[in-house]
């Protein structure tokens, strides 16, 4: 990884990082998709500084922020 991934965290932040990570219900994790496409809502782009980001293309962030509150007010599945 070293020629394609910069980071400033510590090794003791990336250690901290990894055992939150091995806590995690994969079961329970919410996957979203955003379109990018021309007649998609949003857009991205490639910034030097923070890497790839999503933006609405009327520069309305209202409906994304819509959205991902919807995620954490989403009730947890049920289980089978």
């Amino acid at each position: 990884l070293g020629n394609n991934v910069k980071t400033t965290m510590t090794i003791e932040e990336i250690k901290t990082g990894v055992n939150l990570i091995q806590e995690f219900d994969l079961n329970n994790i919410i996957q979203k998709g955003y379109d990018t496409s021309p007649a998609g809502l949003f857009s991205s782009l490639n910034d030097p500084v923070i890497g790839y980001v999503i933006v609405p293309r009327t520069k309305d962030f209202g409906p994304f922020q819509q959205d991902i509150q919807g995620v954490f007010n989403a009730s947890p599945p049920l289980p089978n």
